[in-house]
């Protein structure tokens, strides 16, 4: 669509699909028929909002976002730039997300649900998706939690450092997927980091 306004009130629609000149009785109808265009032809798609990647230890990657949404997802690059598959991993994430190989060809992807969980799901070099794991559950005194970042261990699992209001919790999650949590007290307010 062209459009343009002559003798200053006259609203005209070119439409180049259909060579079509429409003479317009206000800006109204302009803007309606601008919305139904968009709504008929355009699949809106929710902006990223936090990007991850991975080595695949192959020459490939994978890489790991969070829509506006809150919906995750993955996929797995080649060697040769190529996207193989789009996985969902959870439809429920905020805030931070975090990746770690796991020397295999997979990854490990946790992220922190509500400000207060802490999930976790591995993914093989297949594809496959392992069940979420809850790496850090809910704080008894309400507290908000974070995920602020996630190494692999060197065997197939992953270490992830968590923020919390009174304490700062460190996550070992192994290639089966138990986890152990160290609990350091946060007096000072300070944001871990590994």
């Amino acid at each position: 669509y062209v459009a343009w306004i002559e003798n200053k009130e006259d609203i005209w629609v070119y439409e180049k699909a259909k060579k079509e000149k429409k003479k317009l009785k206000s800006g109204e109808q302009i803007i309606e028929l601008f919305d139904a265009e968009l709504k008929e032809n355009i699949n809106p798609q929710p902006a990223a909002y936090q990007s991850v990647v991975a080595s695949d230890n192959n020459g490939g990657a994978i890489v790991a976002w969070l829509g506006l949404d809150g919906k995750l997802f993955a996929s797995f690059i080649d060697s040769q730039g190529n996207k193989k598959n789009k996985l969902d991993i959870s439809s429920d994430a905020d805030l931070i997300i975090s990746i770690a190989p796991d020397g295999k060809g997979g990854a490990i992807i946790a992220w922190t649900q509500d400000e207060e969980r802490i999930l976790a799901r591995f993914i093989d070099s297949e594809g496959n998706l392992g069940n979420p794991i809850i790496v850090s559950d809910l704080d008894v005194n309400g507290n908000e939690k974070i995920l602020t970042s996630l190494i692999p261990d060197g065997l197939g699992g992953a270490i992830a450092s968590i923020f919390s209001e009174n304490e700062i919790i460190v996550s070992f999650i192994d290639a089966q997927g138990n986890v152990k949590n160290i609990n350091i007290p946060n007096s000072n307010g300070g944001i871990p980091a590994i």
